[in-house]
């Protein structure tokens, strides 16, 4: 059944990957009044995540862009760590709900713990390059992790306001867990913003 699957998301043509810069800047309009953006190259995806209609996204280190997307029913999965980067960038986008994982990964002492691990790799390395840090944290979920657009001040930044951004957001995020139905997705996705 693996191998059905696998074989059917060769067959279909590939999508061209809506580019993002680091500040969530795009140039692309939406054609779709329904959208969920993933993030490109995924490991893996969940079960529950299988029956909606997806378009790939990444991050673009040398992109700059003045428009932001339009006003739309726009969803972004994005999978720990990019979780930091999407709440950080999209909580001015009334239109824009994202889809999370691992939500114990956003606990005060988790975060706590993460920004110190960085402003130990910024007072080694300075805060204008990519961390190595997350590298490989991004290459547990993604095949190709060059999000080098992000630097180690990025990383630090994130989660600086994340506790009142996660409760200006909580109509317009879906936690993600083992035991999401695709049905709940649907519903997520398909439903107008709050």
């Amino acid at each position: 059944m693996a191998e059905k699957s696998l074989q059917k998301s060769q067959s279909q043509p590939r999508k061209k990957p809506v580019i993002f810069d680091r500040d969530g800047n795009t140039n692309v309009f939406f054609e779709a009044k329904n959208t969920l953006l993933v993030p490109d190259c995924l490991f893996e995806m969940s079960a529950s995540l299988a029956t909606v209609d997806k378009t790939v996204y990444r991050i673009n280190r040398k992109l700059k862009l003045q428009n932001a997307p339009e006003d739309r029913n726009i969803v972004i999965y994005a999978p720990f760590p990019l979780g930091l980067w999407a709440i950080h960038t999209f909580t001015r986008g009334h239109s824009i709900r994202l889809v999370l994982d691992k939500q114990k990964s956003y606990s005060y002492w988790r975060l706590l713990l993460l920004r110190l691990m960085l402003k130990n790799e910024k007072r080694r390395m300075g805060s204008d390059v990519f961390s190595p840090l997350m590298m490989r944290l991004l290459r547990d979920i993604l095949s190709v992790a060059d999000y080098y657009a992000l630097t180690i001040g990025d990383w630090l930044s994130f989660p600086d306001k994340l506790p009142p951004q996660l409760f200006g957001l909580s109509k317009n995020i879906f936690w993600l867990t083992d035991k999401t139905s695709p049905r709940e997705i649907c519903d997520f996705v398909n439903s107008p913003p709050f």
